[in-house]
């Protein structure tokens, strides 16, 4: 139970970091809609963005710790210095830290030469004229020191410092988008990106001292370590993590090419609104990565199997009613951007509500990680691409911006099945199905009746005020349902406890006897 309950407080810890960057990209983006009037501007930040983290994922070869996908790709380090030092195998685990930040280096210096001499060579992809030079080369020197600072952060991760990880990623997110927001005003685009260079380059210094400092202190043996399995894993987690990549922005691709630069401005913000609920179970799948690898290593298969289980349950519990909740909501956070973004209510209700359906896949996809099952793995992505790409093609056309969404669920689904068939060739397949059906069905009830109970209410001003109060009043409706369907356990109340900050321990007694569960 403790280990299950540091993992959790890992997850937690992480979840809490990336809904604060989601906060502060919100924010920012609020400021960017309403100062930027031009949505071909918004565009062109819109399209440098999606290029810088497309080479920063190529600079780590696997996917950035402060990047949500549907197809998780943990960094080599998260796998190899955890069962490095369980070994035993100190000086090899400073070696994969070493040889994962050199790469990450020298590819991301390669990078930013390139475009910093060659920028007319990108211009065309993203834009064309209205792309200016500098913009490309500045995004340059943002890649660099981007790429570099998230192997980093992901080492701090898979050492267990996850207190450290959460402050640096909160740190970095309000310093790169407070300092995007203000230099935004005298400098437009120029000082967008510029903040994000300063922001960037505050996390890498923190993170790489931090880091260091934790790495340079074992000492050990140095065998149980191979760089062509190092390579293989890099190569596997690069490639899944492209098509992630692919995934997360093809939906975009087909929103710019098929209803242009207006339309993807509306469907970006329509994502980020849904991005809460995602958020969840990727840093599930960070943070379980580790702690599965370590019992793999030991050879606890049934220290496994339990936590797999354990893990399907709360995945369950916890993000379906943030998923079916914000859908629920997302009117109003659509509203809070302007008028016109409202037109992205479908889809961004589709990605949230489906990426809670489909987060148990998050956990299965550790456990293929863990246990080495790459092809299966590599083969979800694929499948997984495939379908987006088939479905967004076909209904974009016919549905506008509700094609692409379907596309991106459809996607997640799919991944999510295979990921389950894999696990369960491995003999490692575990779920909790009381507790997903019971969630789906209890979250399905609070999310109808808020989102009805919204409705009743016709201005922007009145549906904002009341937004607390129906989250309150969701809240109660899902812990009552859970109440009556008589899920949640003693145990539950015991991990939960575990789990939370010491501010918030006493309200733990509070929701467990709502919800009928003796403590």
């Amino acid at each position: 139970m403790e280990s299950q309950a540091s993992v959790a407080r890992g997850a937690t810890s992480l979840y809490v970091a990336n809904v604060v960057v989601l906060l502060a990209n919100t924010l920012y983006f609020l400021v960017l809609t309403n100062i930027l009037r031009s949505t071909t501007q918004v565009g062109i930040v819109t399209a440098l963005n999606i290029v810088i983290w497309l080479l920063v994922t190529v600079c780590i070869l696997a996917q950035p710790v402060s990047v949500q996908s549907p197809i998780p790709a943990p960094q080599a380090v998260l796998k190899f210095l955890p069962e490095l030092l369980a070994k035993g195998s100190h000086r090899s685990a400073a070696r994969v830290f070493k040889i994962s930040l050199t790469s990450a280096a020298v590819i991301g210096g390669v990078i930013a030469v390139v475009l910093a001499l060659f920028p007319g060579s990108v211009a065309p992809l993203i834009g064309g004229e209205a792309v200016l030079p500098y913009y490309i080369q500045l995004s340059a020197v943002d890649i660099l020191i981007l790429g570099v600072a998230q192997v980093c952060v992901g080492s701090l991760i898979a050492l267990g410092d996850m207190r450290s990880a959460t402050i640096y990623l909160i740190l970095w997110s309000v310093a790169r988008y407070t300092l995007a927001s203000l230099l935004l005003v005298p400098y437009v685009i120029v000082g967008v990106l510029v903040g994000w260079i300063l922001g960037d380059a505050i996390l890498l210094i923190i993170a790489l001292h931090r880091s260091l400092g934790r790495i340079q202190g074992g000492n050990g043996k140095a065998n149980g370590f191979s760089v062509s399995d190092l390579t293989k894993y890099s190569l596997y987690t690069l490639f899944s993590a492209l098509i992630g990549f692919a995934i997360n922005q093809a939906d975009k691709i087909f929103t710019l090419a098929q209803r242009g630069l207006q339309e993807l401005a509306i469907y970006n913000v329509a994502i980020v609104a849904a991005s809460f609920a995602g958020f969840a179970p990727y840093a599930l799948v960070t943070v379980l990565l580790p702690a599965l690898s370590a019992l793999h290593a030991s050879n606890k298969k049934r220290e496994m199997r339990q936590m797999i289980r354990t893990y399907t349950r709360y995945v369950s519990i916890v993000v379906l009613p943030i998923a079916f909740g914000f859908a629920a909501l997302t009117q109003v956070a659509l509203r809070i951007f302007g008028p016109d973004y409202v037109a992205g209510l479908a889809p961004s209700m589709i990605v949230s509500v489906v990426t809670g359906l489909a987060a148990v896949g998050a956990v299965y996809a550790g456990v293929l990680l863990a246990l080495g099952e790459l092809k299966w793995y590599a083969g979800a992505n694929v499948l997984g691409l495939a379908s987006l790409l088939i479905v967004s093609y076909f209904l974009t056309p016919i549905l506008g911006l509700s094609g692409p969404a379907l596309g991106r669920a459809s996607l997640m689904v799919l991944a999510a099945l295979v990921y389950t068939i894999a696990v369960q060739r491995s003999g490692f397949l575990e779920i909790d199905l009381k507790a997903f059906v019971s969630a789906a069905a209890s979250s399905t009830l609070m999310g109808v009746v808020v989102y009805v109970s919204l409705s009743f209410f016709h201005t922007f001003l009145t549906k904002l005020v009341m937004a607390p109060v129906l989250v309150v009043v969701g809240a109660m409706i899902y812990i009552g349902s859970l109440r009556a369907l008589h899920l949640l356990t003693k145990d539950d109340v015991q991990f939960v406890q575990g789990i939370a900050p010491k501010r918030f321990q006493k309200l733990v007694p509070l929701v467990a006897k709502l919800a009928g569960v003796p403590t």
